[in-house]
């Protein structure tokens, strides 16, 4: 199996995520429905479907994490339409400013996550490749906190557990190899690399509610334990991939998965150097 990623690590000095915060007031008593009618009707005309749907298309290129471009970009852009429909940033608004916003900056504990890339394919015996996971079709297949592979990528043998736990890895090597299992990838990826040593993980928790028998290409975004001194990474499955690699192990003859690429910078044109100027501590890893 080859594996083989590239991630982005950043202490953002852009706009941040807004903090948890307190259960609002219980709500007041509702106005009788010819009221409520009578606001809306007063705002409906104002209202745009195109727009919204617009912001919701500006936000979806992206996979957002807080600190991280896509999060930082996305918070800019709804930001400049508040400011372009009239609303004032809350620290320079007059007393008589009605509309006003603010975005509130809080430091983050790890550095910020970002995926662009990332494939997954089959090479056989003979050389033949099939694709299994693509990033272009599905954004959720690199679990957050995943660390970068070198350039040439990781190859080690494929192993496959009965469960994420310790007792399963127990009774099997996994040191230097990857491990795939049924179960969250978080977990596989504390017992497998985290307390056996295994190079990677790729794990199956597709819930029922999510239908994975008919949504077959489905993965639910998950993350790993961050964990600056193994720098690893995990993969969550579909039920097609989880199907593919285990046909795949079940097959004669050698089997490798390949992940040629996981690419930070694609779509984001200079970022470090932009991102440092705007005075972010940035680096590759």
């Amino acid at each position: 199996m080859l594996i083989r990623s590239l991630a982005l690590l950043a202490t953002p000095a852009l706009l941040g995520a807004q903090r948890e915060r307190p259960s609002p007031p219980a709500p007041s008593p509702q106005p009788a429905r010819g009221a409520v009618e009578a606001h809306f009707a007063n705002i409906r005309a104002r209202y745009s479907g195109d727009r919204a749907r617009e912001t919701v298309a500006y936000l979806d290129r992206f996979v957002r994490w807080p600190g991280n471009a896509g999060f930082d970009s996305s918070i800019a852009h709804v930001v400049a339409r508040l400011a372009a429909a009239g609303y004032v940033e809350q620290a320079a608004a007059k007393p008589g400013d009605r509309l006003t916003y603010r975005v509130e900056r809080y430091p983050l504990p790890n550095p910020a996550w970002e995926p662009l890339d990332a494939s997954v394919t089959i090479v056989d015996a003979a050389g033949r490749h099939t694709p299994v996971l693509a990033f272009a079709s599905n954004r959720n297949m690199l679990a957050t906190n995943s660390f970068s592979t070198p350039e040439q990528g990781v190859e080690a043998e494929l192993v496959r557990v009965a469960s994420a736990t310790a007792a399963a890895l127990d009774s099997v090597d996994v040191r230097g190899k990857i491990v795939m299992a049924d179960g969250r990838v978080g977990g596989l990826f504390a017992e497998a690399v985290q307390r056996h040593g295994a190079a990677g993980v790729l794990g199956y928790a597709m819930p029922r509610y999510t239908r994975p028998e008919v949504n077959r290409g489905s993965i639910q975004f998950t993350s790993i334990p961050y964990d600056s001194a193994r720098r690893s990474w995990g993969i969550p499955l579909s039920f097609a991939a989880r199907e593919q690699l285990l046909a795949a192990l079940a097959a004669k003859g050698r089997s490798v998965i390949h992940d040629p690429h996981n690419h930070i910078d694609r779509g984001y044109e200079d970022i470090v150097e932009k991102l440092t100027k705007l005075g972010a501590d940035i680096k590759r890893i």
